[in-house]
């Protein structure tokens, strides 16, 4: 094009030495008249550059126009060219920071009642009837007395009786004398729950009374592991977190079946990439379980606030778990259901990741 240029410019001036012409033109001419027109041909060409950098999910085109007048100014042999780099890309570049918020509750959890749950043994000599729900039976007095469907919070309770105890109320109740009949009542109840030995019955799955009603030993604690937040990463995609509150663990499951786990919740370390893959934020909440004891006066109410309007139960406690005959001054409740949870992770907190596009590289161990 620059030829085209400085031809056309010549033209006329030129002439054929051997000709006898008079418009011969020396090379002093000749450079001379390249000089005056080529910055002429500079200050009006515009050149376009397209740069193209790729990876596996974006395309950047990079435009560098030469005749912008907002831009700055080089000086290059005393011509004056202008720089202007424009970006028209509309994807990312390698990576990007993400953040997002979680607001969670204590109650999202599926906090266990242990008081209300029904206590089950099998093969045990007090079964008459093949019901795991039946933990005792006797006849006393010709009276088949069961005791069946008892929870927790109850056998608890009936562990705390003595034998002196029983006996009064099976006298008082049915008559008779009930010396060893209220002894095999104590020893049941006790023996399962406080004490214990391989010749313990136990249930269906194996769990002897003590492993279904935890804290008869006194207050202990549960522990619960929800999720609290997820991530979806697609192959091709890894994440690093850079800000997290404190977490019980942070799980990765990828649908190649790699799975992994920080067993801490520590921030650090590249997750993903070579699958789709789902990180999951574990929290663990802490449930103080313990019986408190509430006490009454007979002479002034009963254990059934429907039968005698004097008597006023607690607030924190259910009792509809008092059996009607029960004619002991006092209860022990389960305490374990009446919000007494914690968790070293808030309630509300933000989470900071940055997100990489990788490649997966194909190794050869051979």
């Amino acid at each position: 094009m620059v030829l085209v240029l400085v031809s056309s410019a010549l033209a006329g001036c030129t002439g054929d030495p051997d000709g006898g012409g008079t418009d011969e033109i020396d090379s002093d001419a000749l450079q001379d008249l390249f000089d005056e027109h080529f910055q002429d041909f500079i200050n009006n060409t515009t050149v376009t550059v397209n740069n193209h950098y790729h990876n596996n999910t974006t395309v950047v085109n990079n435009d560098y126009d030469t005749n912008n007048e907002y831009n700055n100014t080089t000086n290059v042999d005393g011509g004056e060219i202008n720089n202007y780099n424009q970006y028209n890309g509309s994807g990312a570049s390698d990576s990007i920071m993400q953040m997002f918020t979680v607001n969670w509750a204590h109650s999202d959890v599926q906090i266990i009642d242990y008081g209300s749950r029904i206590v089950t043994l099998n093969d045990t000599l007090q079964q008459t009837s093949g019901n795991p729900n039946l933990l005792y039976a006797l006849i006393y007095e010709g009276n088949l007395i069961e005791f069946e469907d008892v929870n927790c919070e109850q056998f608890y309770n009936f562990a705390a009786i003595s034998d002196n105890q029983w006996e009064l109320y099976l006298e008082y109740t049915y008559g008779g004398w009930a010396g060893n009949e209220a002894y095999q009542l104590e020893d049941f109840w006790r023996q399962n729950a406080y004490y214990t030995n391989s010749n313990h019955p136990v249930n269906s799955n194996g769990e002897t009374v003590r492993d279904q009603c935890p804290a008869f030993d006194g207050s202990s604690y549960e522990y619960y592991h929800p999720t609290v937040f997820e991530i979806e990463l697609s192959m091709g995609e890894a994440l690093d977190f850079l800000s997290l509150p404190h977490l019980d663990d942070i799980m990765l499951e990828c649908d190649d079946g790699y799975s992994g786990s920080s067993s801490n919740g520590s921030v650090g370390g590249y997750l993903g990439g070579q699958a789709n893959c789902t990180v999951s934020g574990i929290a663990e909440v802490r449930e103080n379980i313990h019986y408190g004891r509430t006490y009454w006066d007979w002479e002034s109410g009963s254990n059934n606030s429907s039968s005698n309007s004097d008597f006023i139960a607690p607030s924190h406690i259910d009792t509809s778990n008092i059996p009607d005959w029960w004619w002991i001054d006092s209860w022990y409740y389960y305490g374990g259901s009446d919000g007494h949870t914690f968790s070293y992770t808030p309630t509300e907190f933000a989470v900071y990741f940055t997100t990489y596009f990788v490649e997966v590289y194909e190794h050869d161990l051979e």
